[in-house]
């Protein structure tokens, strides 16, 4: 049984029964936290508890609220670098999934898909500065190449989506595309694939 753990993008693998979603609120950079407003560490060490370690594994869809809101916001707040912030954000979700794999588990990590090309999204918090579309996209392809290099160093599994869903321009390509933000179910047979070439 492969666990998918992350917030709405989880849910191109709802109703499939090689998978099981446990959806958490939760963000790269605070999920190694012990203590957050989301509890998604407290979760996730109870999901830890109650699987199989030998045969289940364990797949991270998270990341994409922290290139949406979090990194630009951050990086204008305390006057650093987008890159400063993509860098601690990794850094975090690294500690997290050094902490799985202490914990006798096997993370996967599910990168992010490209941004769209709307400047405000719906569902947006109020008050906080947004970057503009094409700093999105530097952000959302900024850290997924960080995030695979630094899962290749450390021999995690990561499963590229962004790459075979980016357009020329460096947003989601419209065919894979739910709405501003999310994958549709055309993405899930290329992560699937992608799992089978990954996972032996």
């Amino acid at each position: 049984m492969i666990y998918v753990v992350g917030d709405s993008h989880t849910a191109i693998f709802k109703n499939d029964p090689a998978f099981k979603v446990v959806e958490i609120a939760a963000t790269a950079h605070n999920l190694i936290r012990e203590k957050s407003t989301s509890n998604s560490h407290q979760k996730l060490q109870e999901l830890i508890d109650s699987i199989d370690k030998k045969s289940d594994l364990v797949m991270l869809v998270l990341g994409e609220t922290d290139c949406r809101f979090h990194v630009y916001y951050q990086a204008k707040k305390r006057g650093v670098s987008i890159s400063d912030i993509i860098n601690e954000t990794v850094f975090h979700y690294g500690l997290a999934l050094h902490w799985l794999r202490g914990s006798g588990i096997i993370p996967i990590v599910l990168g992010i898909p490209p941004t769209g090309t709307y400047d405000r999204f719906e569902f947006d918090t109020p008050g906080k500065p947004y970057a503009s579309p094409e700093i999105l996209a530097k952000i959302y392809s900024e850290f997924n190449s960080k995030m695979k290099i630094f899962c290749s160093m450390r021999a995690f599994v990561y499963i590229d989506i962004y790459s075979l869903t980016v357009d020329d321009k460096g947003f989601l390509k419209k065919e894979y595309a739910a709405d501003a933000v999310h994958l549709n179910l055309n993405a899930k047979p290329l992560i699937l694939e992608m799992l089978k070439e990954r996972i032996k």
